[in-house]
């Protein structure tokens, strides 16, 4: 394996642990979102808030939970596209 190759394996790795990082912190950030059963994240529920608002939050508690879940297929679908340029 000449210098230039090795260079472009390492950087093909290295771009695949960043994608596998990207992947585990937006799974542990889903899991916060997921388990904020008091919407602390989107500014806390008020006994006093009326139903519109409480739907509200949850509607952006869903949106977030959505795009955690796209966001997540996308590094997972990075790291195994960098997987197999890592295995050439």
């Amino acid at each position: 394996m000449t210098e230039k190759e090795y260079e472009s394996h390492k950087s093909i790795v290295n771009r695949y642990e960043a994608a596998k990082s990207e992947c585990n912190s937006l799974i542990l950030e889903k899991e916060k979102i997921q388990s904020d059963r008091f919407g602390v994240i989107l500014g806390g529920y008020s006994t006093t808030d009326s139903p519109r608002k409480f739907d509200y939050r949850k509607n952006l508690q869903q949106m977030l939970l959505n795009f955690c879940d796209s966001q997540i297929e996308l590094a997972k679908a990075a790291m195994d596209e960098l997987q197999w340029e890592v295995q050439k």
